[in-house]
């Protein structure tokens, strides 16, 4: 017997009861996430939600922008590779994702992340996904997961996919409006795994539909960053109890819906039907959720910001792998996080950068929609808006520092480094200038070293200074630096972020003859003692 979400009434009994957590089943292979798929009747306006947090072994995870189908989309990849595609939304609001399941029918699972790839460059709507899968349901697919999707005409339903058959579940259908699924499927043979994150999650979303509160928002800062395992609740952080023998303050995250292997989560929010389907978001968080934050990507926009695709390796997720490091720093227990590295009661940790960060984003996002809802943007403008909340984003997390609007980043912060030599002499100096901020008045700036994850204050220099000398510096390696303006009372402003001799783009400068002369003339008066000091 089913209810009217389609969950078998025994499946219903075994995951509400507390016997769940007393008989669990091993820490479960890495490639398991934890899933939702949100009618628009769920939600306070209507729109429908997507969210998964991905568990996998692969660290490094990027989103692209892929053109080479009838619609273009963006999707979240491995860095890599773009055969494969994690989750993403295309340009007609058609959004997907998918959690492994693999006591699912068939005995091939491989193909899932290129047949989302595939459905997202083809399909339109929730009935062209399940068209798709009609039609290879006699050819047969390498797909054992359950697949999440929603649409621009408030379609949103979840599929439990096997190699030759399908199950469909709408969550307009469930009785709060919400589906969740982890690592096993209902119409599965029972072997699957994931029934601790998928309980916890339940239990999150039905909190959330009960009270008005379920939005992009909420899954965002309270279900994908979920930390409470299946035998401790670490809630108010930082816990200030010992699990497992380790040091006060450090839980267990295997059994958690963030867990330590979990390294990108999205969500989606979709449009109401009126809408520009284009316009629909995929708020994306790059690294473990509890350490990066969640920046907004529109199709519209047809690119991604560089700091959330990148070249090579996205920045962001490199800058979030750090913050990661300082989080889980027992070598011999690697899924035990330090609560207090997130918060520590008093002010400090990730997430007093980090949330108001991620406010400042939501915000900033909210409001931009509301005026392109009233007034078609172009692509142009939307990939500039996306990138701006991207860039300042991602310095606020290099530099540990909240956004301050009221005293905005130092501009044009710019940076090489100098050799001075003599006979007897060789030494290197990175040279650091920058222009006042464009809002606000600066009594003062601080310089920070934030090349491990944290921030070191190098120097504090005169609102009139605008530039920054360090001497005996290191020739290789990497040195980041955080520059911020201070006001009267010393509250600190925006940071601006800067690499000694990086390429050109969103704030760093490559390091040329003309700018070693300019800042050679600059510190002159610094200089005196020096013999001879020449731009590498």
């Amino acid at each position: 017997m089913r209810d009217r979400s389609g969950v078998p009434r025994w499946a219903v009994l075994i995951l509400l009861a507390a016997g769940i957590l007393a008989v669990l089943p091993g820490p479960g292979r890495a490639d398991e996430c934890t899933t939702a798929v949100v009618s628009g009747s769920a939600t306070p306006d209507g729109r429908p939600l997507l969210w998964k947090n991905r568990d996998t072994d692969e660290a490094n995870n990027k989103l692209v922008y892929l053109a080479d189908g009838p619609l273009a989309a963006v999707g979240l990849v491995n860095v890599g590779s773009t055969s494969s595609v994690w989750m993403g939304v295309n340009a007609a609001g058609f959004a997907i994702e998918n959690s492994n399941s693999e006591d699912l029918e068939g005995t091939l699972g491989g193909g899932n992340g290129s047949f989302m790839r595939q459905a997202l460059l083809n399909c339109a709507t929730v009935a062209d996904f399940e068209d798709l899968l009609v039609q290879t349901n006699a050819t047969g697919r390498a797909t054992q997961a359950n697949f999440g999707v929603i649409d621009a005409a408030g379609g949103a339903a979840m599929f439990e996919v096997g190699n030759h058959t399908y199950q469909r579940y709408d969550a307009a259908d469930a009785p709060l409006g919400f589906i969740v699924r982890t690592n096993f499927a209902f119409t599965g043979d029972g072997s699957g795994t994931g029934q601790v994150r998928y309980g916890r999650a339940v239990e999150l979303l039905n909190g959330a539909a009960l009270s008005g509160t379920l939005t992009h928002a909420f899954l965002l800062r309270s279900a994908a960053r979920d930390l409470k395992n299946d035998a401790v609740d670490p809630y108010p952080l930082p816990y200030e109890g010992v699990q497992d023998g380790r040091p006060a303050g450090f839980i267990r995250t295997v059994y958690s819906i963030n867990r330590e292997g979990t390294r990108s989560s999205a969500v989606f929010r979709g449009v109401r039907p009126a809408e520009d389907p284009r316009l629909t978001t995929m708020w994306t968080i790059l690294g473990e959720p509890v350490c990066s934050i969640a920046l907004p990507v529109w199709p519209l926009a047809a690119a991604v910001p560089p700091e959330l695709g990148g070249s090579a390796a996205a920045p962001l997720c490199d800058a979030a792998i750090v913050k990661k490091g300082l989080c889980y720093p027992l070598a011999t227990s690697p899924d035990y996080i330090d609560t207090a590295r997130l918060s520590d009661g008093a002010g400090g940790g990730v997430f007093s950068f980090a949330e108001p960060t991620e406010d400042w984003a939501l915000a900033r996002a909210e409001a931009l929609l509301t005026g392109w809802r009233g007034a078609a943007p172009t692509p142009a403008a939307v990939a500039g808006a996306q990138n701006e909340i991207a860039l300042q984003a991602y310095w606020c997390l290099l530099a540990s520092s909240a956004p301050n609007d009221a005293l905005s980043a130092p501009r044009g912060l710019a940076s090489l480094t100098l050799e001075n030599r003599s006979l007897l002499l060789r030494e290197y100096i990175h040279s650091l200038t920058w222009q006042a901020p464009a809002a606000g008045s600066a009594a003062g700036y601080r310089v920070y070293d934030v090349s491990s994850g944290g921030r070191v204050l190098v120097a504090e220099v005169a609102a009139g200074g605008l530039s920054y000398l360090r001497r005996r510096v290191q020739r290789t390696g990497v040195t980041i630096y955080a520059v911020l303006a201070i006001d009267g009372l010393g509250a600190e402003g925006s940071p601006a972020c800067v690499i000694p001799g990086a390429a050109a783009a969103a704030g760093k400068t490559v390091r040329t003859a003309a700018q070693g002369a300019e800042a050679i003339s600059r510190f002159a008066p610094a200089f005196r003692r020096l013999n001879f000091i020449r731009p590498l």
